[in-house]
This record gives structure tokens, sequence and C-alpha cells, in this order.
């Protein structure tokens, strides 16, 4: 008991507690203000509106990926290694290659745009909006991620509040004025999103962390690191997104829109993981790189054993609490996605156990290996969610969920104890 008691001390003093704070108020601001504006949402959207958003962000996700590239992660990896000069040629390169992406992208989608309105239950300008909401969402995405690596937490918030002021602002605008109801949302979205990438690009650039060179060995690094995350990335986004198009095809679009309802709704708990993770990440890198000493390893040991053990613990609360918490802020109309909630809190905690692993693999580059990981995953909840939303409903969908990310924790696991020098077994 004194030595976890000295551990959690140790902790709560060093620079892990600290920026977990910084940057859970900041998430705490940016996630309050979607619980606000549930109501907003929920009165002025029915359930089917919201289940076409749902399946928009749900493709969107999808593309997010083959755009991406998974270089957001290279840049976060990178930064610890190379000089400030050399990181801003990383940055440049890595950006002009999903720009090349983006265009690419855009091509494809405009040329079957109308066989995907067909198929997908979209309107036309949805579709021709998609690679532009994914890739603006990148480019945030990589502005954050530089904030993050090199702790900037003012520039943090503005990107991420600024974003989300922006955007809602216009929802309110689109919604309550011009009486817009989905388009109006979408159209916020994109607006938003354009304004702080335009911005956040210039601010980096201003600061000498980027630059317009490209440079071959730093393309090939970071397709050599991001392009093995992208069977990793989507196997996440298909278990993320892929309910909803078994709920869609077995359930209706309109009990889509209950449980995007649900996600976002468990998406709270999600403020406190990222905050975490986000200080998480570079705190191991860190302790790994400059710091082997056993008493070094001790302590990320400690840490690890006390992160996992307070999401677990964490995730049964915020299911008796979260679904309660709801009743405040979402219309009588939405009253079945209530059910899922907490299903959803215990997949959203599962994964967050996977992730405090996960940077161990992070760290040796072991893309490949957690790419796997997911697939086999991927494969689980496909399985399941057929089984268990015929059996259950929507509360299946998020039990496929908690099955798929156990799977990947279970997996990381094993990893971790057989193929890093940690003293895991500490006494």
């Amino acid at each position: 008991m004194l030595k976890l008691k000295s551990t959690l001390i140790a902790l709560l003093k060093g620079d892990l507690a600290s920026k977990s704070l910084v940057y859970l108020s900041i998430n705490g601001i940016n996630s309050l203000v979607p619980f606000l504006m549930l109501p907003v949402l929920t009165h002025y959207l029915s359930p089917a509106e919201y289940g076409i958003w749902g399946l928009f962000t749900a493709i969107a996700s999808f593309m997010a990926p083959l755009i991406g590239l998974g270089l957001a992660d290279a840049i976060s990896r990178k930064y610890f290694d190379i000089s400030k000069a050399e990181f801003g040629n990383y940055i440049g390169t890595t950006l002009s290659i999903n720009i090349t992406a983006f265009i690419c992208t855009a091509l494809f989608i405009f040329s079957f745009a109308g066989w995907i309105t067909h198929v997908i239950n979209l309107p036309l300008w949805w579709v021709y909006a998609i690679p532009f909401f994914v890739f603006f969402n990148m480019v945030v995405g990589k502005i954050q991620a530089f904030a993050v690596a090199s702790h900037r937490p003012v520039f943090y918030s503005c990107c991420l509040l600024g974003n989300r002021l922006i955007q809602n602002g216009l929802v309110l605008i689109f919604f309550i004025i011009m009486a817009k109801g989905a388009d109006g949302l979408l159209a916020s979205y994109l607006i938003s999103l354009s304004i702080v990438s335009f911005f956040g690009i210039i601010w980096i650039y201003k600061i000498g962390y980027l630059r317009f060179k490209f440079s071959t060995t730093y393309a090939k690094h970071a397709l050599n690191y991001g392009i093995p995350l992208i069977p990793y990335a989507l196997g996440l986004i298909i278990i993320d997104i892929s309910d909803r198009f078994f709920i869609d095809y077995m359930l209706g679009t309109d009990a889509v829109g209950l449980y995007t309802v649900a996600v976002q709704v468990a998406a709270a708990f999600m403020l406190i993981l990222s905050s975490t993770l986000m200080s998480w990440c570079p705190w191991v890198l860190k302790r790994m790189k400059n710091g082997q000493s056993h008493q070094d390893k001790l302590l990320v040991v400690k840490a690890t054993y006390i992160l996992l053990a307070g999401i677990f613990t964490l995730s049964i609360l915020l299911a008796f609490i979260l679904p309660i918490v709801a009743d405040l802020f979402i219309s009588s109309h939405y009253e079945g996605a209530k059910t899922a909630i907490p299903w959803l809190v215990m997949a959203t905690g599962c994964f967050g156990m996977y992730q405090i692993l996960c940077v161990f693999l992070i760290q040796a580059e072991k893309t490949r290996t957690i790419a796997k990981f997911v697939l086999f995953a991927f494969v689980v909840d496909l399985l399941l969610n057929y089984f268990l939303i015929k059996e259950n409903g929507l509360i299946g969908a998020a039990q496929a969920r908690i099955c798929a990310y156990i799977f990947m924790f279970t997996c990381a696991a094993v990893w971790v104890a057989r193929n890093t020098d940690i003293p895991w077994r500490m006494k």
C-alpha cells in the first residue's frame, strides 16, 4: 500500500499528470459543447436525418486513412528524433503526399458519385463533400498531432476550441435562422474545418516548423511508417462504423440515428481517455528513449497498471451515470438510444485500455503487428454484429464492439509481456 501511495504521488507530481490535466481541461470544454448542442440537434433533426449524418460520417471515416495515410502518427513519432529544421521538411513532405492522395480520392469519388448515391442513402452534394470533409479533418488532425507532440496546449486549444466555436455558431445560424436542417450541419463542419486548417498551417509555417521542401528520404520513412497503419486504421474504423451499416440494413435509418446519438453520449468518456493518451504516449516514448534505468522502467510499469485499473473502474461508474445524464440533453424522440449507452461506455473503456498498451508497440515501430491485431478484431466484429444485432438490436451492436476491443487488448497484452524488457511481473 505504501509503495502504491508513493507511486501515485510521484505520478501526480510529474509531467504525466500535469499534461493530462491540461488536455483534460481543454478536451472537457470541447466535449461539453456537443452535449449542450444535443437538445438543438435532436430538436431540429429527425432520427432519419441524424441517421443520414451518421452514415455520412461513417463513410468519411472509412475514407480518412486513404487520404491521411497514417502520416499524422509518423509526425508524432518523428518529432523526438530530428532537429527543428529537419522536422519542418518532414511535415512539408507529408503534407505534399496528403494533397496528392486527396486529389486522387476526390477524382475517384466524383467519377462514381451517382453510383454511391444509389447504393447509400445520401444526397449527391453530400457525396461530393466527402473528400473535402476528410481532407480538412486530416489537416486539422495533423496540426493537433504536432501541437500535442511539441506540448503546445495553447495552440492545441485554439485549434480544437476555435473549430468547435465556429462550427456550432454556424449550426445555430443554419438551423434557427436559415432552417437548413441536415444540410446546414454538414456546411457548418466544412466551413469551420477549412478555416482552422488554413490558419493552423500558416501558424506552423511562421514558427518555422513547416518547410515546403520535398524530401525523398522523409517521404520513404513516413510512408514506411504510415502505410502499415492503414489496415490498422481501416480496421478500427470498420469496427467503429460497421455497426451503423448493419443497423441501417437490419433495423432502418431511424435506428442509425438513435445509435449515433448513443455513441455521441458515450463519447463523453473518450474525452478523459484521449486527454490521458495525449500525454501518455509522449511520456512513455521519452522515457523509453532517454531513461533506460530499472527505476524508470518500474515507474512505467506502475503507471501502466494504475491507468488500466482507473479506466476499468471509471467504465463501470460512467455506464451507470451517463444514461441518467442523457435524459437532460436528448429529445424524447431519441428515448431508444439510452439502452445502448452503458454498453458503448464499456466498449470505450476497453478501447482505452488497449490504447494504453498500444504505445509500447508504437515505440518499437511494430505497426504491422498492430495492423494484424486490428484486422483479426475486425473479422470478430463483423461476425458478431450480424448475430448480436439480430438477437439484441442496438445493444447487440455495442456488444460486438466490446468483444472486438477486448480481443485487441488481449493481443496487445500478450505481445507486450513477451517482447519488451520491462519488468511487468514486479513484486
